[in-house]
């Protein structure tokens, strides 16, 4: 053992010094000017705690000359959105980021023959606690039983039913650009091939003769589920089995007592002042393991995919099976054609289920249509799934109340790493939150190779935030959206002032998000005044009709909820008010005083960026306030603004309120990287609702061709094209390229199959061999 940590000590040393070799190798094949980048707010530190006086001057951004230079590049012709030839007078450039290196070491620096000898070592992957330690058992109730798996076996004693993974991480393989392991507290020491991640669960290796594969068609996942659950009843505070057909069942009414609640009204002003559970968070010696449930979305014409259907084995396995019935995995699908009453009849109900879900996965799905919505929630006037995906999760959970949160999970991520140890990281990493700065912190992405590592990342976004309250006043309890809101989170213990990042530690999030929750209010956002059904105010304009509305905004609904914050959600909308879906939980939660927590989990980069254009661009503070090309639209700097004479540093005339940036305003003011155009710069990300860098990187390790392109339409990402690291200048281009084709088994033979670190991958849709 210490031998092995001696190497993987050097291997990190070593890994250090390659990445600061490849950076200052970056700098130059960017061009990038001698002078350093401006780096706001690490710096410029003043020596003393900041003031009100101090804050108005703090920090003085200017874009440096030599930036000028950075964003001069000679784009491809061909045409797209954002225009190539749009930026060519502005001090910005969505695009640029194509015109990077790439960021080659995803593959090369990331296969197997660039693990040790020790590291080459294959092993059962088992991130779950002891749970027959005394140290779990003076925590928790109960007692863990183990639970069967799919072979009929003791799930942790089927060698063949666990999950498996290398002992270290390829030497070389680059550190992420977004959040880390460290931050979120993953296991950064291991990686996971196909083989060893998928094969547990139906993928086959060609090779592999003598293993004799389950035969999937005859497991039933809802009932391995539901006899896990009993085993460890006493675990839960509420071991009640799910009920799977919740629409039929019961004479489709929510199993929580609605009759005793008062009439709703039609606004949130008068809403309730029902008796309800408190937010309340005790602390016992002992407590229950709280529920969870996992509701994969899918829609009745969904083709689903061999891969599909061993991710969705894995997350039973691993979340539910392995940990004793913690969280139970549920096919969440939407029946689009409101017209078939399968609330109505048992038989057309399962007609439905035998049309339109497979076989094995009969016994963990729910179906649900739009009329559920449209019933429950009549005022709102607007039902489509598209604007109102979390409807049905209230729903859901209204009808299983055992459930303590919800992950709300899309059929289109994929994780390469362990379930049960992401969420559990995700979870405890939120867990330990402060609430004092919280709602300030979550709008900013974590930068490590620019913020150093957590703490001093923490450290230093709370200092800004401190030196900003005098423009922009900090979240403290709940922000309701009128005085007469019956707010139903809990009220702050004391005076902000008072708090020294105490409240809150050791209290479970009642949201939880994949990226940052930020305020689309002052942004070019395209959703930013989606709300249904609010009255106006006398501050509104035009272009700003909601400015009384406090909201938050998350990209991607891969979330955790609460069953409070659900409940929440489902008063409002009871009441008739509702806002597009990335805006309706972290509103709610804000208006209501709930906790919500970005989790900083490590996100990658198809290019290789300069850490702090990163900063300037994706914690932008409204310091190149911009609207899109060829608008007359004011960009926040006014209409008279000169780039020529902001770039030389000289005072101007009508520059508008915003020409030296807010502090601690990331991302949510008119330069927000979230705008229309701005939004292209998240293009080659590995968590991006549209990037493609997910599928490429997701076939590269199944050993496929992904046939997509990569930064520019010209370059199709075709396995043997990053070849040696070798760089090709084409046409200004830098690419990596290699000028040998290779089909993916040549390439695999050559380098060894990919084996990647945790990291959580989004979108990937269609998965399956390109042709």
């Amino acid at each position: 053992m210490a031998a092995r940590s001696a190497l993987r000590s050097f291997a990190f040393l070593r890994r250090l010094v390659l990445v600061g070799v490849g950076v200052i190798v970056v700098l130059l094949v960017l061009r990038t000017p001698t002078a350093p980048y401006f780096s706001p707010g690490r710096t410029q530190l003043p020596p003393t705690p900041p003031t009100a006086a101090d804050g108005d001057k703090y920090p003085r951004r200017r874009l440096p000359v030599e930036f000028q230079n950075f964003l001069s590049w000679d784009p491809p012709d061909e045409g797209h959105f954002p225009p190539y030839d749009g930026y060519k007078e502005r001090d910005f450039d969505p695009n640029r980021w194509e015109g990077f290196a790439q960021n080659s070491g995803l593959y090369l620096n990331g296969t197997l023959k660039r693990l040790s000898k020790e590291e080459a070592e294959l092993q059962s992957y088992s991130p779950y606690p002891d749970y027959t330690s005394d140290e779990y058992r003076q925590e928790y109730r109960g007692s863990y039983h183990e639970c069967d798996g799919p072979s009929g076996k003791p799930i942790t004693q089927d060698e063949m039913g666990l999950t498996k993974a290398y002992q270290g991480v390829p030497d070389g393989f680059p550190y992420p650009d977004i959040g880390s392991w460290e931050a979120l507290g993953l296991d950064e020491s291991v990686c996971f091939d196909r083989l060893g991640r998928l094969g547990p669960y139906g993928l086959q290796d060609p090779k592999d003769k003598s293993s004799k594969p389950i035969d999937f068609s005859k497991v039933k996942w809802g009932q391995l589920q539901d006899a896990c659950l009993r085993k460890n009843a006493d675990r839960f505070d509420d071991s009640t089995v799910p009920d799977r057909r919740p629409g039929i069942s019961k004479a489709h009414r929510e199993r929580r007592d609605v009759q005793d609640l008062p009439a709703k009204s039609d606004t949130a002003s008068s809403l309730k002042q029902e008796e309800t559970r408190a937010h309340q968070h005790k602390a016992t010696t002992k407590t229950h393991k709280p529920r969870s449930a996992v509701l994969i979305r899918t829609w009745d014409t969904y083709e689903y995919q061999e891969n599909d259907i061993m991710a969705i084995r894995a997350l039973v396995s691993e979340l539910s099976l392995q940990s004793g019935g913690e969280y139970h995995v549920f096919l969440f699908v939407n029946i689009k054609e409101n017209d078939i009453p399968v609330f109505k009849d048992e038989q057309i109900y399962q007609e439905t289920l035998d049309q339109y879900v497979p076989a094995e996965l009969h016994d963990i799905a729910i179906l649900w249509t739009e009329q559920v919505c449209q019933e429950w929630y009549p005022k709102i006037g607007e039902w489509n799934v598209y604007w109102e995906q979390f409807m049905p999760l209230q729903w859901f959970s209204r009808t299983h109340p055992e459930f303590d949160y919800v992950w709300n999970w899309e059929m289109d991520a994929r994780l390469i790493g362990q379930h049960y140890h992401f969420l559990e990281s995700a979870s405890a990493f939120a867990k330990k939150q402060p609430r004092k700065f919280l709602w300030e912190r979550n709008a900013r992405f974590y930068i490590p190779k620019l913020h150093g590592d957590w703490e001093k990342y923490f450290q230093e976004s709370n200092f800004l935030i401190e030196t900003a309250k005098h423009h922009t006043p900090t979240v403290w309890g709940p922000q309701p959206w009128s005085p007469e809101q019956s707010v139903r989170g809990p009220t702050p213990p004391t005076d902000e002032i008072d708090d020294s990042f105490s409240w809150g530690v050791g209290e479970e999030a009642d949201l939880i998000t994949m990226l940052p929750m930020w305020d689309p209010r002052e942004t070019w956002w395209s959703y930013r005044d989606h709300v249904f059904n609010y009255p106006g105010s006398d501050k509104a304009t035009q272009e700003r009709p909601f400015p009384h509305i406090p909201r938050r905004v998350f990209i991607n609904t891969l979330v955790r909820l609460s069953k409070d914050l659900l409940d929440a959600m489902h008063y409002e909308n009871q009441a008739g008010l509702s806002m597009a879906s990335e805006l309706w939980p972290g509103s709610v939660a804000l208006q209501h005083g709930y906790k919500g927590v970005y989790a900083p989990h490590p996100i990658w980069q198809s290019h290789v960026w300069d850490p702090q254009y990163m900063e300037l661009v994706f914690n932008a503070d409204g310091w190149g306030a911009g609207s899109l090309p060829g608008t007359d639209i004011d960009d926040g700097r006014g209409v008279g603004y000169n780039k020529d004479l902001d770039i030389r540093q000289q005072p101007q005339e009508g520059t508008g309120p915003n020409k030296e940036g807010r502090v601690g305003r990331w991302s949510q003011e008119r330069d927000s990287p979230y705008n229309p155009d701005r939004e292209h710069n998240f293009g080659g990300w590995t968590w991006y609702f549209w990037s493609d860098l997910p599928r490429v990187i997701y076939w590269r390790w199944m050993g496929w061709s992904s046939g997509l392109t990569l930064g520019t339409e010209s370059l199709r990402d075709e396995l043997g094209w990053v070849g040696d690291g070798s760089v090709s200048n084409c046409e200004d281009h830098f690419w990596i390229v290699d000028p040998v084709r290779l089909t993916a088994e040549q390439w695999e033979r050559s380098h060894g199959r990919l084996c990647l670190p945790h990291m959580l991958l989004h979108p990937v849709k269609n998965v399956r061999p390109y042709e």
